[in-house]
């Protein structure tokens, strides 16, 4: 069967256009992550929770220090023995989600440079700038809240519910803080809470300290 000239011109067009359109697509899909998220806009999740991890074992582990010296003073009561055990378990756990996060983390690509080191202060801190804007985690969050307060619990920021928007890998989300921190330079602490897809909740606090930039991407 012969088939009219006019259709094979139509049909090249058609495929012509859609895939003209399909690289443009791609292309302010790509603009517009790069546009959000900069070296000093962003934290990973999962690096704010070993923070709080990483110090939490220390806490407990000083812990741990003064219930050994109390039972080997021969102070200790029962409830002691059950607390010491009840601690070491903490710390195991804690170990175990610590090594989990790495394991995610290496499994999902870099999105960006990580912002440059900021100068030493004396603070076991985690180190954010003065842009932070947002919070990229694991697709496994599905709601995220967010308050900062300084150090004489004055609030500086607080949302709550924050909903994910998807991002190039889709291995991650990103959530967006609405925030505005460039008069705020200073320690303080933040805490967020997170909803997972299981329903599961989680809440934690970590130091930080907000650094100032300047002429940020």
């Amino acid at each position: 069967m012969k088939i009219n000239p006019l259709i094979y011109l139509f049909l090249l067009v058609f495929i012509s256009c859609n895939n003209d359109k399909k690289e443009s697509d791609k292309d302010i899909d790509t603009d517009s992550v790069k546009k959000e998220l900069t070296s000093y806009n962003y934290v990973y999740e999962g690096d704010l929770e070993r923070a709080y991890i990483k110090h939490r074992i220390i806490d407990l582990k000083k812990e741990l220090e003064s219930l050994n010296a109390t039972i080997q003073a021969g102070k200790n009561d029962e409830n002691s023995i059950v607390f010491l055990e009840e601690t070491e378990a903490e710390i195991l756990k804690l170990n175990n989600d610590y090594q989990a996060i790495i394991l995610v983390k290496k499994g999902v690509l870099p999105i960006i440079p990580p912002p440059p080191p900021p100068p030493p202060v004396p603070c076991l801190c985690f180190d954010v700038f003065n842009r932070l804007n947002q919070v990229v985690a694991t697709n496994t969050v599905v709601s995220l809240s967010a308050t900062l307060t300084d150090n004489n619990g004055k609030k500086i920021f607080s949302t709550k519910d924050i909903m994910p928007e998807p991002i190039l890998d889709t291995r991650l989300v990103v959530f967006d803080l609405n925030t505005d921190l460039e008069k705020f330079t200073d320690e303080g602490f933040l805490t967020i809470e997170k909803i997972m897809k299981d329903d599961s909740k989680k809440t934690y606090d970590v130091s930080v300290s907000v650094h100032p930039i300047e002429n940020t991407p």
